[in-house]
């Protein structure tokens, strides 16, 4: 049993070394390193710095020359190889992206340690371990696209091959509002597998997107398509993959508001009157370090909120003339097109008030009068909307071999009724929120160059709340004898209670 037991772990191990060694959004390097003849150089050793926190990676050469340095966190890094009778090889510039494995070739010099070679560009990133097709847009990109709404699963139909789904398919009121689904190379809308700094964000009730964080608060946005590896294989579709920005040995952060206002833009030639909305989307972003070159944070907040003159609604509703039983003016030819009157038993369009249900009468106290002698009413339902997003992350290097990150991002969408008291008329949206959570926690550790074991856990929440407007009330509160049942949910809760209770008294274990 304990060799078993020792054989399943060393194939769990082996198991996350190669289907996870880069599904947590990060990058690797490998190459040769050779001498002016082109025979390989054997022990030589290869080191890789990430120049904004400080983190190394150390490889050796084998007895063909080969060095692999794998599961690399992107960004910009510094490369040096060293062997004893070779110059030393510097190379600056090399900026690793998402699922981007750069192949670089290095040439020694016979010469002393202190004589060196150094070259300040950035290879050719051209991927050469895998069949899928890639598009990444780094931070800058990310920030310079104009993004409708600052949303950035945009992106992606900007990578080609994409078009949106038909939202009915899979996105319905129980999906956060900003949730989307992308058709890609003709898969399934809600069969794109996305990702967040290597852990699942895909919604989990139709599986479409859950919330991606602002731009301000994104590393590197990239599409994976076509080929895709068997690590992604838990989707039919292609992989995207968002990598939310880690704090440096430099404080660095930044303050936006981004303004929206119909008064700005022209009128639609269709329209009548100019756009409305009005969107204010604010915030900021904050990184550094706790502690230089083993402890950085990262966070950020940004708000979003749009209103604007709500749609036109005409409805027609009793004139004070016919709550007080005059349907003279309702009748006339300029109300009804042509002449009519009331039967018998009623003269001259008139009807007695206490003939009028009284039902109807509590109704239309909870309904604003029309000043128009047929009863016609215009009004509006106000959709004002709000947003708050928080995101906050922890990177920890713990040695050259073992890395830990932690990040939190929770999205609040607040949808407020808009009923307008004293007019029920107004109560037909009710008022909706939606809270979406989402933690991951990473723990990667390289044991050497071919075994890596990477775990990454993610935690998600949902919750949507919906409560009916106010001031519409029930059958009861109008005088209608009707019976409101309970929730049933909530008696099963109380008959379960007090069944625990008396087994309790019984000295019975519940």
């Amino acid at each position: 049993m304990i060799s078993r037991f020792e054989a399943c772990v060393v194939f769990a191990l082996l198991a996350h070394a190669g289907l996870l060694a880069q599904a947590a959004a990060g990058s690797q390097i490998t190459g040769t390193v050779q001498d002016s003849s082109g025979s390989a150089i054997v022990g030589a050793v290869v080191r890789v710095t990430q120049t904004e926190t400080g983190f190394t990676r150390t490889a050796e050469t084998g007895i063909d020359g080969v060095y692999r340095l794998p599961d690399l966190p992107i960004g910009p890094y510094k490369l040096e190889a060293t062997q004893q009778g070779f110059g030393t090889y510097v190379q600056t510039g090399i900026v690793l992206q998402v699922d981007i494995n750069p192949t670089i070739h290095i040439t020694l010099q016979i010469g002393t340690a202190v004589q060196s070679v150094q070259v300040e560009a950035n290879p050719g990133m051209v991927e050469t371990h895998s069949n899928a097709v890639g598009t990444v847009f780094d931070h800058q990109r990310v920030l310079d696209l104009p993004l409708n709404g600052r949303q950035a699963t945009a992106l992606i139909q900007l990578a080609g091959a994409a078009q949106s789904a038909p939202p009915s398919n899979t996105i319905g009121n129980k999906n956060y509002p900003t949730a989307v689904a992308y058709s890609i190379e003709g898969s399934p809308g809600n069969a794109t597998f996305y990702m967040l700094d290597g852990g699942s964000n895909n919604d989990l009730f139709t599986n479409v997107s859950s919330p991606i964080p602002f731009p301000d608060a994104i590393q590197e946005f990239g599409i994976l398509m076509g080929s895709v590896p068997a690590r992604y294989g838990f989707h039919a579709g292609a992989v995207i993959h968002i990598v939310t920005k880690t704090g440096s040995n430099q404080i660095h952060g930044d303050l936006f508001e981004f303004l929206r206002n119909g008064d700005f833009n022209g009128r639609n030639a269709s329209a009548l009157a100019r756009d409305s909305l009005k969107r204010n989307q604010f915030g900021g972003v904050i990184g550094g370090p706790v502690r230089k070159n083993k402890l950085f944070f990262f966070g950020g907040y940004q708000g979003t909120w749009s209103r604007s003159d709500p749609p036109v609604t005409i409805n027609f509703v009793p004139t004070q003339a016919v709550l007080n039983g005059d349907f003279t003016a309702l009748a006339s030819p300029a109300c009804a097109g042509s002449q009519k009157t009331l039967g018998a038993p009623f003269v001259n369009s008139q009807i007695s008030p206490s003939l009028l249900s009284p039902v109807a009468l509590n109704v239309l106290k909870k309904i604003p009068r029309s000043e128009d002698p047929c009863g016609r009413y215009q009004y509006g339902i106000a959709n004002p909307q709000r947003e708050h997003q928080v995101v906050g992350k922890m990177d920890y290097i713990r040695s050259e071999k073992n890395t830990l990150i932690g990040r939190y991002l929770i999205s609040d969408f607040i949808n407020p009724n808009g009923a307008v008291p004293g007019n029920a008329l107004t109560t037909q949206r009710a008022d909706l929120s939606y809270r979406d959570q989402n933690i991951t926690l990473g723990d990667t550790y390289v044991f050497s160059p071919g075994i890596i074991n990477s775990v990454h856990l993610t935690g998600m929440r949902n919750r949507t709340t919906r409560a009916p407007a106010p001031g519409g009330g029930v059958g009861t509160d109008y005088g209608v004898k009707q019976f409101n049942p309970v929730r049933v949910g909530t008696i099963r809760r109380d008959r379960l209670g007090n069944q625990r209770k008396r087994r309790d008294k019984r000295g019975v274990v519940s």
